[in-house]
């Protein structure tokens, strides 16, 4: 079973989490032989995705989260991201390019939040991922979910992000 590592993982956010709704869900966990198992399960099923939106919450970024996001900003999907000061400023050094883009796409919307992050959410038209770390940045476990329960808690826990969030209307702005 895949709960154990997720619930260790996921920090503060497991308090209030509705447990019927995980048990509904589907959690891919990493493994000593497999350590990148939630990474490639997350990646894939983002490539299958078609969603008007995508409401994200990162405490990480990678190289292959934004690989699996271009076929969503091509498509139109409207993304709303939320990194804390240190991801964004990676996002902004590292991925710059990659960030205009999006910006020039006007399909984004950026969100600074004002403590450092430590879980994972992904919030599409008709599912939800969410994401546990351990405190080292490694992504430890996925669930994705299609639970209306669930699907609610995410969005009012995205909700209570953004409202303590700055948004950021141009990637040369940094809080």
């Amino acid at each position: 079973m895949e709960y154990p590592q997720f619930f260790n993982h996921l920090g503060e956010e497991e308090m209030d989490i509705p447990l019927d709704a995980v048990n509904n869900s589907t959690v891919i966990a990493a493994t000593p032989r497999n350590p990148h198992a939630p990474l490639t399960y997350f990646t894939t099923a983002v490539r299958e995705i078609s969603s008007e939106q995508c409401l994200v919450v990162a405490p990480i970024i990678s190289p292959e989260f934004i690989e699996a996001s271009q076929p969503l900003l091509e498509a139109g999907t409207t993304l709303e991201l939320i990194y804390d000061k240190a991801v964004f400023e990676m996002v902004r050094t590292k991925y710059e390019d990659e960030l205009m883009s999006a910006f020039d796409m006007k399909k984004i919307a950026l969100y600074i939040y004002p403590e450092e992050l430590s879980f994972g959410l992904v919030i599409f038209d008709e599912q939800v991922f969410v994401h546990a770390y351990e405190t080292s940045g490694q992504f430890s476990a996925c669930l994705k979910s299609t639970d209306p329960m669930l699907y609610e808690w995410a969005k009012d826990k995205y909700a209570e992000y953004r409202d303590s969030a700055r948004q950021i209307k141009d990637p040369s702005e940094l809080p």
